[in-house]
């Protein structure tokens, strides 16, 4: 499975919010603190989700066999 197909699906795996936040950040690159004040959470709190989501993805894409 190539890259583009492991993240869209591990995308629909996760929760609306953790979603949304993945989008913003990555696909219209909006600042951390944008995207707390559109999300109600704190900056803390999406630069936790961020980095965890970030982690969980490329254990995902090395499983894969996807090079990260």
């Amino acid at each position: 499975m190539g890259s583009e197909m492991c993240i869209r699906d591990s995308l629909k795996t996760l929760d609306t919010d953790k979603r949304n936040i993945f989008i913003k950040r990555y696909w219209y690159s909006q600042p951390v603190k944008v995207i707390s004040k559109e999300l109600g959470k704190s900056e803390s709190s999406v630069k936790v989700a961020l980095h965890r989501l970030r982690k969980d993805l490329k254990k995902l894409l090395e499983s894969e066999g996807v090079l990260v």
